[in-house]
C-alpha cells in the first residue's frame, strides 16, 4: 500500500469500492488512512473518514456498534455532511433499526433536500402503515398480530378480486360470493 496517499485520496478509493459493491477494500483502505493519521498524532480524525469507515466496520469488520458509535460521532461534529446521515441510516438498517434509519435520513434530507442516495434509500425502506390500535404502540402484540393478519388477508382478497375482473374481461361475468 501506498504510505504517500493522502486522506482526500483514500476516501475517494474507497467510496468507489463501496459503489463497485467492495465493502472489504474499502474497509481496508479506511483502517490504513486512519491508521497512518493516528502514527501521525493528529489530534482528530476527519468526520467524512470517521463515517465511512464506520459504515465498513459495520458492513465488513465484525462490529455493527462500532460502526454505529463512529457514525454518529461524525454526525456529531459542527457541520455534518448529508452523506454522513446516509451512512449512519445504512449502519441502522444492517442493525435492523428501521425507524431510526429513516430518522437519519429525514436529517440528511434537511441538509441536502434532493440527495439521490438518501431518496433511494427511504424507497427501499418502504412505508409503513399506521398500527391497527394507534393507542397502542407498533410493537404491541395486538399490532403485531392484527398486521400480521391484515397482511394475509388483504393480500388474498386482492388475488380474488384481481381474478374476477380478469373472468369478467374474459366476458365470464363474476360475483364476489
Amino acid at each position: 500500500m501506498n504510505q504517500h496517499i493522502s486522506v482526500e485520496q483514500s476516501l475517494q478509493k474507497g467510496r468507489n469500492f463501496i459503489l463497485e459493491g467492495k465493502p472489504h477494500q474499502a474497509y481496508s483502505i479506511f483502517y490504513h488512512a486512519i491508521d497512518r493519521l493516528r502514527t501521525q498524532d493528529s489530534e482528530e480524525l476527519p468526520s467524512e473518514l470517521l463515517s465511512f469507515y464506520g459504515l465498513t466496520v459495520a458492513m465488513v469488520g465484525g462490529s455493527r456498534k462500532e460502526g454505529l458509535r463512529l457514525c454518529q460521532k461524525a454526525v456529531e461534529t459542527e457541520l455534518p455532511k448529508a452523506e454522513f446521515f446516509l451512512n449512519l441510516g445504512k449502519v441502522y438498517c444492517l442493525c435492523k433499526q428501521k425507524q431510526k434509519a429513516f430518522n437519519a435520513y429525514k436529517q440528511g434530507l434537511k441538509i441536502n433536500p434532493g440527495h439521490p442516495e438518501i431518496l433511494s434509500e427511504i424507497n427501499c425502506l418502504g412505508e409503513r402503515r399506521t398500527p391497527f390500535f394507534n393507542l397502542l404502540p407498533r410493537k404491541h402484540f395486538l399490532n403485531q398480530c392484527s398486521g400480521i393478519l391484515l397482511d394475509r388477508h388483504l393480500k388474498t382478497f386482492l388475488v380474488k378480486i384481481h381474478s374476477k375482473i380478469k373472468s369478467f374481461k374474459n366476458g365470464i361475468g363474476f360475483s364476489f360470493i
